[in-house]
């Protein structure tokens, strides 16, 4: 959604998380700042309606088993507690959702995170998709009769009164919400497969509890390292371009964390040198060549360096 408004690709590009490893793997989870970050890149691009439509143009499935919990049970209001109960498995566990009930007046109500501020763009784009999920499970073109932002007024909301089919829109309210007539209660949203139900509410809880953050950039720099040693591609060029971005970003990274190139490196061959020596059998040789030294004579002068023994040495004393 980003790239269709018009956010520059270079400034997503150091960005952790969105490489294709991460983003193809169900069971790691974005970090939450890079969905900020974007959240604030799409914001200033000033396209106003940019919230509202990305929420609105979110398909069932593309939130994984968690879109479809709005289905589960016996009414609307059941599918919006177990999505509102569940929605660690697709945000921030700090970031609450609640369901009230008033009558037939259904609200779901949406605090966002403390951390970060306000954003237009992010609430605007949980309502928006909070009205997708509704109108899908109920397959109706159910409307809100009211709609509420944390965030300030914009210069002019007709987009949302469109969106949203109500003029009932209010601002700076204590917490984002959406608010819709229940359905006549015992009404289940669509017709319903109790097993289906049960299969996909133990999905999302399995996915919510074995969810893990991708590695931070440095584990990412130190393997792709690592694995660049044996083919002895190491250059810094080659590396940044590895890792997405520029020669001048990764060294200025090594700055921030009190190292610099060469040490990362150095780093990366004394760890693999130590592993390869303790639980292999390759020889002096081999194991220079594979974290990218052009002998063994080099190899054995910085394992002296390092550990004050020769490979050989080390090798003998690892396995007594």
């Amino acid at each position: 959604m980003a790239l269709r408004y018009g956010v520059d690709p270079r400034a997503m590009s150091t960005l952790p998380g969105l490489d294709p490893e991460t983003l193809d793997n169900d069971l790691i989870r974005v970090p939450n700042h890079t969905m900020w970050s974007i959240c604030e890149l799409i914001t200033l691009t000033g396209i106003a309606e940019a919230g509202v439509a990305a929420g609105a143009s979110i398909a069932p499935g593309a939130l994984d088993s968690w879109g479809y919990l709005f289905a589960t049970g016996d009414s609307l209001a059941d599918g919006l507690r177990a999505a509102a109960h569940y929605s660690p498995a697709v945000t921030d566990p700090t970031a609450a959702f609640e369901v009230v009930e008033d009558g037939r007046l259904l609200t779901v109500r949406y605090r966002g995170i403390e951390a970060v501020p306000r954003l237009s763009f992010l609430h605007e784009w949980v309502m928006g998709m909070l009205l997708r999920r509704v109108q899908d499970a109920t397959s109706t073109a159910a409307t809100p009769i009211r709609v509420s932002f944390a965030h300030a007024a914009p210069r002019s909301h007709r987009y949302l009164t469109h969106a949203f089919a109500t003029a009932n829109i209010e601002f700076d309210a204590a917490a984002s919400e959406i608010t819709f007539i229940d359905p006549e209660a015992g009404t289940p949203p669509t017709p319903r497969d109790p097993e289906l139900d049960r299969i996909v509410t133990r999905y999302t809880e399995m996915m919510m509890t074995s969810a893990k953050a991708p590695p931070d950039w440095h584990s990412t720099f130190l393997q792709v390292v690592s694995d660049a040693l044996a083919r002895d591609e190491v250059s810094l060029d080659a590396i940044a371009n590895r890792l997405c971005m520029s020669t001048r970003t990764l060294q200025r990274r090594f700055e921030e964390q009190g190292t610099s190139w060469r040490d990362e490196v150095e780093a990366v061959r004394h760890e693999k040198t130590l592993r390869l020596l303790g639980e292999t059998d390759l020889t002096v040789e081999s194991v220079a060549s594979r974290v990218g030294y052009a002998d063994a004579r080099t190899l054995r002068k910085a394992f002296l360096r390092w550990t004050g023994q020769t490979p050989d040495a080390y090798r003998r004393a690892s396995r007594v």
